[in-house]
């Protein structure tokens, strides 16, 4: 019986373990992807990267040109080396890519199988919900608005942005112009 205790003590402690961490991946996916994605269909995603580039000696350089060539320079080699087996792996699964150096992410597009095993790669912090946004329609001006902007001195652009009361409050769009006190637009 002691035997039996002591081979199923440290059984029971790596399933435990091993539950975990085979498991430990599903928190990386978005809650919202998984939903688009249970339906069987396709949805884009981003994936986030856990290495992000050190930019804190940015601080030393002196002159913007300096920094900006820093900034790039580092961001770009971080991504350039932590994103290559994740572009592989999306390579062989022939879906489209984009990649995204400025914080170390990856654009793509398939379904739930795909997902889950980006989630499992260790480089990988987390798989979030790319959602599509569609823009309510612009309004159409009427064509009586259009044909009294026409007929205005201004061109159409200028009577949208009510160039004549900033003029008429002062602005000038001249450096240094101030708006006439007691003047609303």
């Amino acid at each position: 019986m002691r035997y039996l205790t002591l081979l199923l003590v440290p059984l029971f402690f790596y399933s435990t373990v091993f539950s975990q961490n085979n498991t430990q991946w599903r928190d990386k996916i978005d809650e919202r992807l998984l939903e688009r994605l249970a339906t069987g269909s396709e949805a884009e995603f981003l994936v986030i990267l856990q290495q992000q580039a050190d930019l804190r000696p940015a601080e030393q350089y002196l002159h913007k040109e300096d920094k900006g060539r820093f900034v790039y320079e580092t961001c770009l080699a971080v991504a350039e080396t932590t994103q290559q087996p994740l572009r592989n792996l999306l390579k062989t699964k022939n879906v489209p890519i984009q990649t995204f150096w400025v914080i170390n992410a990856v654009w793509s597009k398939g379904a739930l199988a795909l997902v889950e095993q980006i989630a499992q790669m260790p480089e990988v912090a987390r798989v979030e919900d790319n959602p599509v946004w569609n823009m309510q329609p612009r309004l159409q001006d009427s064509p009586a608005t259009v044909l009294a902007d026409r007929q205005t001195a201004l061109s159409w652009g200028l009577t949208k942005n009510k160039s004549r009361q900033c003029m008429a409050a002062g602005i000038s769009g001249q450096r240094g112009g101030r708006r006439r006190p007691g003047h609303r637009l």
